[in-house]
């Protein structure tokens, strides 16, 4: 009689990384796996450029500066959420996977708020963030439509990049039961170590940023009426000792300038227009 034989599985990547010390949380999983992309014993430099929830994960897009110099976007799931703007050194394991230093893991998990000190930020204290991340926790919204399925409503959880105080740069997972929106700007008050109130401002921060930055732009713009005019006299001013004579395809060019522009007559019909 013949017994059975079980076949030893190959060493997985995982089990090799957890034998060498490396925990999954240091692990960066590629979408597209790529063979030696990093030379095996040499690190790469690589910035996160946008960050995304997807389940129980996050999807990361890193930009990694290779070897020769060359940059190249690199999609990456990671079980810790680094914000955009978030400088890494990674090595590659294998094909499939990046791996980070655990003093790195530590830095960004402490840069990762679920809840908020309020050593560091004082009741009272406003905040202003912008939304990475928004999805809805799937497993409150089955707890409490077991309980009473009238009654269920969503609860959603998302990712908030500071954006002042002395913790920008830091993330803050916080639960709403609205969803809010990914890329939008928010403002809220410290109300305690798990509470915030939203507070709705007069305009974004964005129009804000915009609205500073039209003085500043139209001043180092010319005003088109001094151009038109300054034309106009290089067109018909004698040549002189400080103003030479222009050349002659430069005099035709303003010349049809001039001819092309609109009369008062043409920008008042809808047909000059």
């Amino acid at each position: 009689m013949t017994g059975d034989i079980t076949s030893v599985p190959a060493t997985n990547a995982t089990l090799t990384l957890l034998r060498a010390g490396i925990s999954p949380a240091q692990v960066l999983t590629m979408l597209q796996s790529a063979e030696n992309l990093i030379p095996e014993g040499e690190t790469a430099n690589a910035e996160v450029l946008t960050l995304k929830q997807v389940n129980q994960n996050f999807q990361l897009l890193l930009r990694l500066v290779l070897a020769n110099g060359s940059l190249t976007n690199l999609p990456v799931t990671s079980s810790v959420p680094f914000t955009p703007g978030s400088l890494l050194q990674v090595a590659q394991a294998s094909a499939n996977e990046l791996t980070l230093t655990l003093q790195q893991l530590n830095g960004a998990l402490k840069n990762s708020m679920t809840s908020i000190d309020t050593q560091q930020l004082p009741v009272g204290t406003l905040l202003q963030g912008k939304v990475m991340t928004s999805q809805v926790i799937a497993q409150a919204v089955n707890q409490l439509a077991a309980q009473n399925p009238a009654a269920a409503t969503p609860i959603y959880r998302s990712i908030v990049m500071l954006l002042n105080t002395a913790l920008a740069g830091s993330s803050l997972t916080i639960e709403s039961p609205q969803p809010l929106t990914v890329g939008s700007l928010l403002s809220a008050q410290v109300k305690g170590n798990q509470a915030l109130n939203f507070v709705a401002l007069p305009g974004r921060f964005d129009q804000l940023a915009v609205a500073q930055q039209l003085p500043a732009q139209q001043n180092r713009q010319g005003s088109l009426d001094t151009l038109i005019n300054a034309l106009q006299n290089l067109q018909s001013g004698s040549p002189t000792s400080t103003s030479p004579a222009i050349s002659a395809p430069l005099q035709a060019s303003i010349n049809q300038l001039l001819a092309d522009l609109p009369d008062v007559e043409q920008m008042t019909t809808p047909k000059g227009v």
